[in-house]
């Protein structure tokens, strides 16, 4: 259990053994390995969620087509807008660039297109106060 019990706020005990203490051991709770290990591993999944959720997002809005413009500008906004506010902008352009590079022929000309979307939500999501789903509906229907 941690150390500390009670006094970081955390009613899961085990949670900065990643919830696993089967498999993690740190007696100490003081390993900056284990915690490093779990705060990466969080934020990849919390990335990989703030990708479903856009593209869920996405599906509701425009139900039709998942390649229809519109869809694909309000759903690549989106997720650049909503990792920008969670983590930094330049994150959100790590991550927007590679998941163009790996997901579809770097050269087509939509990679060039999407990249410009996600430039648009990174700079919607700047300001912390900006509802990303508003901000990028309006651009996807500026088109």
């Amino acid at each position: 259990k941690d150390p500390i019990r009670w006094q970081g706020d955390q009613e899961n005990l085990y949670v900065y053994l990643g919830g696993d203490p089967a498999n993690w051991v740190d007696p100490s709770g003081e390993s900056w390995l284990i915690a490093g290990a779990v705060a990466v591993g969080a934020v990849i999944v919390d990335s990989v969620r703030i990708f479903l959720n856009a593209w869920d997002s996405s599906r509701r809005r425009y139900p039709y087509d998942d390649l229809d413009p519109f869809s694909e500008r309000y759903r690549h906004c989106l997720a650049s807008c909503e990792l920008t506010q969670r983590y930094a902008s330049g994150y959100a352009e790590a991550l927007g660039d590679w998941h163009e590079e790996i997901g579809a022929d770097p050269t087509h000309p939509n990679c060039d297109v999407d990249r410009a979307n996600n430039r648009e939500g990174r700079e919607a999501g700047q300001d912390p106060e900006t509802d990303c789903s508003l901000s990028c509906y309006g651009f996807a229907e500026s088109l």
